[in-house]
């Protein structure tokens, strides 16, 4: 396969893909340098199938050598559009399997514990409240602006979520569009999340105040200690540093994105309802990624309904014989 044909590949997506995007492209396809040096016509399954063995044989993830094929496959398919080949290789091969990623979260006894151990005076302590009764990616936590934020009469109000801020290997920070269309969602929030996000504000004017010229100014509702966006990577480091002082379950930070959908689920929601507030593109996909939890949901509904015959049951034994239904 031509070098030049995928540097071309990956130039032409530049302009659609996000930053680590690109990265994950670029990655995954130099680890394919084994059958690079082949015209795009001789790259057959046979020769996939050995880069696959190299790969697994050098050490090399299984969730890895997934996404190399991935990468090779929507490169051939570009190649097929462009009239180079006449018909995709990897469509006749069967994808490498990839253990599944498991779903960490905490239960809401261990969220509120953890919360308690944070001071409510302390900016983590409203990034994490409003991460995790809001279900928002990181990035898009730390990109969203005080415009983006209405609040309602009855005191509940919304989050419009636009924007996203991602590391940026050897560059820093960026802000970009939401990972997928439907991310760019509104997220309702209660009262409680906005006397929180009030307090931030407080918070933020104050070291505003505090810094002076030395505040850069975004406006942004969680920026970092000059004013600036806030580094997606420093609230990884911010959330392990307040697990260890509380002395809570280790989770990551996404995990609290988890945690938003599995207390949703344990309270009746249904999978469109979680995916809508997750911003994810497809039901179909948080019902797998959450499966267990929704077939929990349904053994609690079928022992609901048993508790009711069992009630009515009792309410009838424990009736005068006369009043008792027929």
């Amino acid at each position: 396969m031509q070098r030049t044909y995928i540097d071309r590949w990956l130039e032409q997506g530049q302009s659609d893909w996000r930053p680590n995007t690109l990265l994950a492209y670029r990655h995954a396809l130099d680890l394919a340098a084994p059958i690079r040096g082949l015209m795009l016509a001789g790259v057959q399954p046979q020769s996939i199938k050995g880069l696959y063995a190299l790969l697994r044989s050098s050490g090399t993830s299984a969730t890895m050598v997934a996404s190399v094929h991935s990468k090779l496959k929507s490169v051939m398919k570009e190649a097929v559009i462009d009239g180079l080949l006449p018909a995709n290789p990897l469509d006749r091969m069967r994808a490498p399997k990839a253990p599944e990623s498991t779903v960490d979260f905490w239960t809401e006894s261990q969220l509120l514990g953890f919360l308690r151990g944070v001071p409510e005076d302390d900016p983590a302590y409203a990034m994490f409240y409003v991460l995790a009764f809001t279900g928002l990616r990181r990035g898009e936590l730390l990109g969203l602006h005080w415009t983006d934020l209405k609040v309602w009469s009855d005191g509940s109000g919304v989050l419009q979520v636009d924007r996203s801020v991602v590391a940026v290997q050897g560059y820093g920070v960026a802000v970009m569009p939401p990972k997928t269309e439907k991310g760019r969602r509104a997220v309702t929030i209660t009262s409680d999340v906005v006397d929180v996000l009030n307090r931030q504000r407080a918070y933020v004017d104050a070291q505003c105040h505090r810094k002076g010229a030395l505040w850069q100014g975004t406006p942004a509702i969680f920026p970092s200690q000059v004013g600036t966006y806030f580094d997606p990577r420093n609230t990884n480091r911010l959330f392990d540093k307040w697990q260890e002082h509380v002395g809570v379950r280790r989770i990551r930070v996404h995990d609290l994105r988890h945690t938003h959908a599995s207390i949703l689920i344990a309270n009746g929601h249904d999978a469109g309802v979680v995916a809508d507030r997750l911003g994810r593109e497809n039901v179909a996909f948080t019902l797998r990624r959450y499966r267990h939890l929704f077939a929990r949901q349904k053994r609690g509904a079928a022992f609901g309904m048993s508790d009711l015959v069992h009630a009515d049951q009792l309410d009838r034994e424990t009736l005068p014989r006369e009043l008792r239904p027929n």
